[in-house]
Protein backbone atom coordinates (compact mmCIF):
# COMPACT_ATOMS: atom_id res chain seq x y z
CA UNK A 1 0.00 0.00 0.00
CA UNK A 2 1.29 3.46 -0.94
CA UNK A 3 0.83 6.40 1.43
CA UNK A 4 0.82 9.94 0.05
CA UNK A 5 0.42 13.13 2.08
CA UNK A 6 -1.29 16.04 0.34
CA UNK A 7 -2.11 19.62 1.34
CA UNK A 8 -5.44 20.41 -0.30
CA UNK A 9 -6.47 24.08 -0.45
CA UNK A 10 -10.26 24.29 -0.51
CA UNK A 11 -12.76 27.14 -0.83
CA UNK A 12 -15.69 25.64 1.10
CA UNK A 13 -19.25 25.67 -0.30
CA UNK A 14 -20.40 26.63 3.22
CA UNK A 15 -18.03 28.92 5.12
CA UNK A 16 -19.49 27.65 8.40
CA UNK A 17 -18.14 24.14 7.93
CA UNK A 18 -15.12 23.21 10.03
CA UNK A 19 -12.05 22.30 7.96
CA UNK A 20 -12.01 18.79 9.37
CA UNK A 21 -15.18 17.88 7.44
CA UNK A 22 -14.37 19.53 4.11
CA UNK A 23 -13.24 16.17 2.74
CA UNK A 24 -15.65 13.29 3.35
CA UNK A 25 -13.19 10.55 4.31
CA UNK A 26 -16.03 7.99 4.35
CA UNK A 27 -17.02 8.71 0.72
CA UNK A 28 -17.94 5.47 -1.08
CA UNK A 29 -15.77 6.36 -4.06
CA UNK A 30 -12.78 6.10 -1.72
CA UNK A 31 -13.78 2.94 0.12
CA UNK A 32 -15.07 1.14 -2.99
CA UNK A 33 -11.70 1.61 -4.70
CA UNK A 34 -9.42 0.63 -1.81
CA UNK A 35 -8.43 4.17 -0.84
CA UNK A 36 -8.25 5.15 2.83
CA UNK A 37 -8.18 8.84 3.72
CA UNK A 38 -7.18 10.40 7.02
CA UNK A 39 -7.27 14.11 7.87
CA UNK A 40 -3.95 15.01 9.52
CA UNK A 41 -4.26 18.79 9.98
CA UNK A 42 -6.32 21.83 9.06
CA UNK A 43 -5.18 25.45 8.78
CA UNK A 44 -6.45 28.69 7.29
CA UNK A 45 -5.54 29.39 3.69
CA UNK A 46 -2.84 31.92 2.90
CA UNK A 47 -4.72 34.05 0.39
CA UNK A 48 -7.79 36.24 0.41
CA UNK A 49 -11.15 34.69 1.16
CA UNK A 50 -12.16 31.77 3.32
CA UNK A 51 -9.98 28.96 2.01
CA UNK A 52 -8.79 26.15 4.27
CA UNK A 53 -5.76 23.92 3.82
CA UNK A 54 -6.54 20.33 4.74
CA UNK A 55 -3.58 17.96 5.05
CA UNK A 56 -4.58 14.39 4.29
CA UNK A 57 -2.88 11.01 4.09
CA UNK A 58 -4.05 8.78 1.26
CA UNK A 59 -3.40 5.05 1.66
CA UNK A 60 -3.75 3.59 -1.80
CA UNK A 61 -4.00 -0.04 -2.89
CA UNK A 62 -1.59 -0.94 -5.70
CA UNK A 63 -4.04 -1.37 -8.56
CA UNK A 64 -5.93 1.91 -8.17
CA UNK A 65 -5.45 4.32 -11.08
CA UNK A 66 -4.32 7.85 -10.20
CA UNK A 67 -7.22 9.43 -12.12
CA UNK A 68 -9.68 7.41 -10.01
CA UNK A 69 -8.00 8.77 -6.85
CA UNK A 70 -8.14 12.36 -8.18
CA UNK A 71 -11.78 12.02 -9.21
CA UNK A 72 -12.70 10.52 -5.83
CA UNK A 73 -10.96 13.37 -4.02
CA UNK A 74 -12.81 15.99 -6.09
CA UNK A 75 -16.21 14.39 -5.51
CA UNK A 76 -15.61 13.94 -1.75
CA UNK A 77 -14.67 17.60 -1.24
CA UNK A 78 -17.30 20.01 0.08
CA UNK A 79 -15.93 22.97 -1.82
CA UNK A 80 -13.70 23.96 -4.72
CA UNK A 81 -10.15 22.61 -4.71
CA UNK A 82 -7.85 25.52 -5.59
CA UNK A 83 -4.44 23.85 -5.23
CA UNK A 84 -2.89 20.59 -4.10
CA UNK A 85 0.68 20.25 -2.82
CA UNK A 86 2.75 17.18 -2.02
CA UNK A 87 6.24 17.05 -0.57
CA UNK A 88 7.75 17.20 -4.08
CA UNK A 89 5.25 18.95 -6.28
CA UNK A 90 2.21 21.19 -6.73
CA UNK A 91 -0.84 21.20 -8.95
CA UNK A 92 -3.95 23.19 -9.61
CA UNK A 93 -7.26 21.77 -8.44
CA UNK A 94 -8.16 20.09 -11.72
CA UNK A 95 -8.54 16.32 -11.96
CA UNK A 96 -5.75 16.27 -14.56
CA UNK A 97 -3.38 18.26 -12.34
CA UNK A 98 -4.12 16.14 -9.26
CA UNK A 99 -3.69 12.95 -11.33
CA UNK A 100 -0.23 14.07 -12.51
CA UNK A 101 0.80 15.00 -8.95
CA UNK A 102 -0.30 11.60 -7.61
CA UNK A 103 1.51 9.83 -10.48
CA UNK A 104 4.75 11.67 -9.61
CA UNK A 105 4.41 10.80 -5.93
CA UNK A 106 3.75 7.13 -6.68
CA UNK A 107 6.85 6.87 -8.89
CA UNK A 108 9.16 8.16 -6.15
CA UNK A 109 10.31 5.97 -3.25
CA UNK A 110 8.31 6.30 -0.05
CA UNK A 111 9.74 8.38 2.79
CA UNK A 112 10.92 6.63 5.89
CA UNK A 113 9.49 7.68 9.27
CA UNK A 114 12.65 9.65 10.10
CA UNK A 115 12.44 11.55 6.80
CA UNK A 116 8.80 12.48 7.52
CA UNK A 117 9.48 13.57 11.11
CA UNK A 118 13.17 14.38 11.65
CA UNK A 119 13.85 15.14 15.33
Amino acid sequence: MTVIELDVEIDPHDSGLPGSVLIDVEERKFTDHGINVKVLAVEEGHGFGVSEIVTIALSIAGGVASDVIASSLKSATRGVIRRVRSRRSRSDGSIEGITELIDRERREPQQTESERDPR
